[in-house]
């Protein structure tokens, strides 16, 4: 009985842990940024999405969908629509800020559920949702709004509800996985895998001929979803293996400390539990191709193991005590400093208050499209509602021509590219010219700025500058 309420009380530790960690950064923005959201991405979506609401509102209905601003042609993602629901009864701030917060907690307590199905011993439950609450993937992606979290939180509940013995939680949740794996490759490849290495490892008569069905449908959606990847150029493979590790790329990937403890992890287990091992090596090989994506899938596989590991270690008899406290004394010190890192880093990212004062000024001036680093796209468009040379999206042929504006000391050259690109506006932040493109205060644009008419200052503050460029003017 005592050892009950120790465990229930270890359990609302963990859940207190995860409570701060997710809400630190929230504090910190209405604090310190006046409750600006932090985040890039997350501005293009809710935008997108109130396109769609709008749209949806005006009886327009479709697949797809045009955003004027960009010239740009969207699929009506799931995602979206989501959003563009949640926009008839919140606010874009309260939905970018408050949103990964409900869905962090959400997610921690379905993952728990998730172990509870699967008869996941107390202990190593408890501590693998203590690794849960402590990475880096979980808590990056649960402090800002983005498509991974929500359809995250999503596909779990489909899981939970697809192995119930009940048909009707079964129905709803393939149709929860099948609603987050329309135009998710990745997911749906996720998916197809899991519900193999489940049917090969159980085999019920009763259950058989739904799960091939099922699982033959996610074979469809796969292959449509990379169709329509290859078609429209958008298969990304991962280029740098470092991006795997929080530490060392400063990154939402994994602490390097819990990968040793999950690869110790599943040498323990590889032979009890095969449906582990399945699943290890789908997400091993998902992460190391296309970790960008998977990543956040795979966390949740690493801090079982992990939990394993660590709760082996615990159980083991030391000859020396001493080695055994200290060793997990840095264990849980390590996973807290990256915690606590990842956490600083996620409070204190963009954008700021100057950086939305600017925006706010840009918002003011007549219609024109911007140029400015491809960074700061996503922002311009949200906050001034104009359009960008560059942004996350942009193509290869704009980044052309930014390079050849920001770079050049050739006046006609630099000119020409301009009006080329029906420019009207040119925003500098101060990291612009503290290496992010410049290293010199006279290096290219720099310098034909100060040295040219064809340009006037409109705005210089705090280290912020939008000039204007002059057409028309010989």
């Amino acid at each position: 009985m005592v050892n009950e309420k120790f465990k229930t009380w270890n359990f609302i530790f963990v859940f207190l842990l995860l409570i701060i960690l997710l809400i630190t950064p929230i504090i910190s923005r209405f604090v310190f940024f006046g409750g600006l959201p932090r985040g890039r991405f997350n501005y293009h979506d809710i935008r997108l999405a109130r396109l769609v609401k709008d749209r949806f509102a005006n009886g327009k209905f479709g697949l797809t969908f045009e955003d004027e601003l960009t010239s740009r042609v969207y699929v009506v993602k799931p995602y979206y629509l989501i959003l563009a629901f949640l926009l008839n009864f919140f606010t874009d701030s309260q939905i970018l800020n408050f949103m990964p917060l409900l869905l962090g907690v959400i997610t921690f307590l379905l993952f728990y559920v998730i172990l509870t199905m699967f008869k996941v011993e107390k202990d190593v439950k408890i501590v693998s949702l203590g690794f849960l609450a402590l990475s880096p993937a979980f808590i990056s992606n649960f402090t800002v709004l983005n498509e991974g979290a929500v359809l995250t939180t999503i596909s779990l509940l489909g899981f939970i509800l697809l192995f119930q013995k009940r048909n009707y939680a079964s129905v709803i949740g393939s149709l929860l996985l099948v609603f987050c794996s329309l135009n998710n490759l990745w997911l749906s490849i996720i998916v197809f895998f899991t519900l193999l290495i489940f049917l090969i490892n159980n085999r019920k008569k009763n259950c058989v001929f739904w799960r091939i069905t099922l699982l033959l449908t996610f074979l469809i959606i796969s292959i449509l979803n990379l169709y329509i990847r290859i078609k429209f150029s958008t298969v990304t493979i991962n280029q740098n293996i470092i991006d795997l590790f929080s530490e060392i790329s400063f990154s939402s990937g994994f602490s390097v400390l819990t990968l040793i403890l999950a690869m110790i992890g599943f040498i323990i287990v590889r032979k009890k539990k095969p449906i582990i091992k399945g699943l290890f090596f789908v997400m091993l090989i998902s992460i190391l191709v296309f970790n960008s994506e998977v990543i956040l899938y795979a966390n949740f596989l690493v801090c079982l193991l992990s939990a394993y590991a660590l709760v082996w270690m615990l159980r083991r008899d030391w000859a020396l005590k001493e080695l055994k406290f200290w060793s997990l004394t840095i264990i849980i010190c390590g996973l807290l400093f990256v915690a606590l890192s990842v956490d600083f880093r996620v409070a204190s990212s963009g954008p700021t208050l100057h950086d939305f004062d600017v925006l706010y000024s840009l918002a003011e001036l007549k219609g024109g499209k911007t140029l400015s680093h491809y960074k700061n796209g996503f922002w311009i468009e949200y906050f001034s509602n104009k359009s960008t040379l560059l942004d996350d999206f942009s193509d290869e042929k704009s980044f052309k021509s930014a390079k050849i504006i920001f770079y050049s000391l050739n006046l006609t050259k630099t000119l020409n590219e301009i009006e080329k690109n029906k420019i009207k506006y040119i925003l500098i932040t101060p990291d612009m010219k503290l290496g992010v493109v410049w290293s010199k205060s006279d290096e290219g644009l720099l310098f034909l700025l100060k040295n040219s008419k064809r340009f006037n200052l409109l705005y210089n503050k705090n280290k912020y500058e939008i000039w204007e460029v002059l057409y028309g003017y010989n």
